[in-house]
């Protein structure tokens, strides 16, 4: 984390940080039903990614494996 000294900022600066403050609270008032659908829709589509990626991942290891004398991951 970088330290700031305050007596050698500029404008820029605040004005950066504060629309970095800001932007993080874009829509806070979310109810806890709305929390809860979106992170079952973040979880079910990553894991629909996760399995439409697996196979590519594995045919990636196999020619690896085929290819090179070494393990598939570094140790």
């Amino acid at each position: 984390m970088a330290v700031i000294n305050m007596h050698q900022t500029t404008q820029t600066d605040t004005y950066v940080a504060m629309t970095t403050r800001q932007s993080k609270h874009i829509n806070p008032a979310m109810t806890v039903s709305e929390r809860a659908a979106k992170r079952a829709f973040d979880i079910v589509v990553s894991s629909i990614v996760l399995f439409l990626v697996l196979p590519v991942l594995a045919v990636v290891a196999l020619a690896i494996k085929l290819t090179s004398e070494g393990p598939v991951l570094f140790k």
